[in-house]
């Protein structure tokens, strides 16, 4: 896995000034993800208080590694293989980030341009594909 310099910068860049906004990157993106698909409500706890610091903690982690993903690459994998005991599927990990964009355009208004956007994307689809690849040879050897 490896990322072009440029994404790197406009990603590590784009979630300090998310982080910084007012509104909560992660409550934003639970909102969104939950009115995009309803379904995934169930697999969350009433209180989404510690899941939406757990989500903002992966972020953060995974976002200040993106120059060296080597570094990463085992946590992301397990995380993949995590999600299976969630009943999470392949297709999920659209709606996801889909969600993720929403709640990035969201949170950091007219900052996020076409190029954050595309560097956001590229990151989103490098780490998702590493998730369900690791998921999916979980499933096989199940």
């Amino acid at each position: 896995m490896g990322l072009n310099p440029d994404v790197v910068e406009r990603v590590q860049k784009s979630f300090v000034l998310a982080t910084a906004a007012k509104t909560d990157l992660a409550a934003v993106f639970y909102d969104r993800l939950f009115a995009i698909a309803p379904n995934f409500r169930e697999m969350f706890p009433l209180d989404m208080a510690p899941q939406q610091t757990k989500l903002s903690q992966t972020l953060a982690a995974a976002v200040a590694n993106l120059d060296d993903l080597a570094d990463i690459q085992g946590y992301i994998a397990d995380l993949g293989v995590r999600h299976i005991d969630y009943g999470v599927k392949g297709e999920d990990y659209d709606v996801v980030g889909a969600a993720l964009l929403q709640a990035l355009s969201e949170t950091l208004g007219a900052q996020f341009t076409p190029m954050v956007e595309a560097a956001w994307i590229e990151v989103y689809g490098l780490v998702a594909g590493a998730m369900k690849a690791a998921a999916e040879n979980a499933s096989i050897d199940r």
